[in-house]
């Protein structure tokens, strides 16, 4: 969404920069369907998020609670309750939406993993913060994916090794580096659907808040721990009937479980970034991957509509 700054200024300025936001009614619901194959790459927290009613709310001023506005926010961050110990090796987001109105490669984003071990005054009270960036990666804007459809929206943050974790952290992504007329958006939950509340942050004028004191509005933003549930006691649901083997892979990987319903596959890098994507059909029951450098990989497989996907990560030798 481009920003009209000059029609806006006066009504800023003039309504105090410090008066608390507001928001309208949700926008943009989420296409997505709720069904066991829906889940993505198997050990990823969801958190029951897409019970949630994803949505994403409009700023008032022009832009998106969720991203980019009116109002200069920097970054927007989930916070993850701490229950056990695992191992994190990366993040998924869902972007809804992003607008490029610039020309060619101005603009990026930062996903950031945070320590929660810096502390600052929220409403009279002193909270703990984002804090030490443990990882964080650069990425341009027009690299990024972005739709109502989960699997179409996915963007995967991979963390440079895995870490276990023994307290509450928080992932983020950064636009100090967006040019002010562009703009990107990530799904929320629906305002006081929360299972554990106040636990989504922005940066602004430099401080960080949280989305229920900034806004009134308490929910989860789309951003998911992926993480090691080998010996973890988290329930999560039952892994999709599409299965892919051989992993570790050499020349190729094979995949059973294939329906008609199935035809559509992405091929993702440890990064994040898509190598590859197409259509399988009946007679394509596998993926070459002799020409993929060693390395990790993640492969999404969904249907025509995108609105059931399937990820497997796997190593490639």
């Amino acid at each position: 969404m481009k920003y009209f700054f000059p029609a806006f200024i006066f009504c800023f300025f003039s309504s105090a920069v410090f008066a608390q936001k507001v928001y309208d009614s949700p926008v943009y619901p989420a296409d997505i369907s709720f069904i066991p194959q829906e889940k993505a790459i198997p050990d990823t927290l969801f958190h029951n998020f897409f019970n949630l009613n994803p949505v994403l709310y409009p700023a008032p001023v022009g832009g998106w609670m969720n991203g980019t506005n009116a109002y200069g926010d920097k970054e927007k961050a989930q916070e993850v309750k701490f229950t056990q110990t695992y191992l994190l090796s990366g993040f998924i987001y869902w972007f809804a939406l992003k607008d490029k109105n610039t020309g060619g490669d101005t603009s990026s984003i930062i996903f950031k993993y945070y320590k929660k071990d810096s502390a600052e005054i929220i409403m009279g009270q002193p909270r703990l913060v984002p804090g030490t960036v443990m990882a964080a990666d650069t990425v341009k804007l027009g690299d990024i994916n972005a739709d109502t459809t989960f699997s179409a929206g996915l963007n995967l943050f991979t963390l440079p090794q895995p870490v276990v974790n023994f307290q509450n952290y928080v992932a983020s992504f950064a636009m100090d580096l967006m040019h002010p007329n562009d703009t990107i958006a990530l799904y929320s939950s629906t305002d006081e659907q929360v299972n554990i509340t106040d636990y989504s942050w922005e940066k602004w004028n430099g401080k960080w808040n949280t989305i229920k004191n900034a806004w009134t509005l308490d929910v989860d933003f789309a951003i998911f721990p992926v993480i090691d549930l080998t010996g973890a006691n988290v329930d999560e649901s039952s892994l999709p009937s599409v299965k892919i083997y051989p992993n570790p892979a050499s020349d190729f990987v094979q995949i059973s479980g294939y329906s008609d319903e199935v035809n559509e596959f992405v091929l993702l890098n440890a990064e994040g970034k898509t190598i590859r994507s197409g259509r399988l059909s009946e007679s394509q029951t596998s993926l070459s991957t002799a020409e993929l450098p060693a390395g990790f990989y993640v492969l999404g497989l969904y249907d025509n509509s995108g609105k059931t996907a399937s990820f497997f990560r796997f190593l490639k030798n």
